[in-house]
């Protein structure tokens, strides 16, 4: 596979970790998806001033844009990760255990956080780490066209997902 090959099933795998993780938030009722607790967290930590200033520009705003920020560090950081994952596994893994941290201590920092969101965190993490392993995987029994068109199924049918992300955000979920 070629580099950006691995940069792309990296963010294919966080695109399917963000789905994962929003789909069983919804199934186990959490107040807040793992997503959703990353950008409330940010906000939360974000300096007075410059709080107030993107306030300012964005109005109510502030929590889709927090949220969208965080998908995008999330598809920005997997793609880091997929690129890594031949060569670098080690870091790749860590990688992973870091955002699978991070997420989990954003999820109990918030009033409604529990084990089932730290739950939702690890599983998020093995998908990314499955979803990178099989599509990274060598696979001689696929001719090029074939891995080809399903990569590209795989593409578009992740496409919407950081869209519906947004969405539920700003429903007041």
């Amino acid at each position: 596979m070629t580099r950006r090959s691995n940069i792309a099933t990296g963010v294919l795998a966080a695109t399917a970790a963000i789905a994962s993780s929003e789909g069983l938030s919804a199934i186990l009722n959490l107040r807040e998806s793992p997503v959703l607790a990353v950008g409330q967290t940010v906000i939360k930590l974000t300096p007075g001033p410059i709080a107030e200033k993107i306030i300012s520009v964005v109005q109510h705003a502030d929590k889709p844009l927090a949220v969208t920020s965080v998908v995008i560090a999330i598809l920005l950081l997997g793609g880091l990760i997929g690129a890594w994952w031949q060569n670098r596994r080690v870091l790749a893994i860590l990688g992973i255990a870091a955002l699978v941290g991070l997420a989990s201590a954003a999820v109990l920092s918030r009033p409604h956080g529990s084990g089932k969101g730290v739950l939702i965190c690890l599983i998020a993490g093995a998908v990314v780490a499955g979803v990178l392993e099989l599509l990274q995987r060598e696979r001689p029994d696929l001719e090029p066209g074939m891995a080809r068109r399903t990569f590209a199924a795989m593409r578009w049918s992740a496409a919407s997902i950081p869209r519906n992300v947004v969405g539920r955000s700003s429903s007041g979920r």
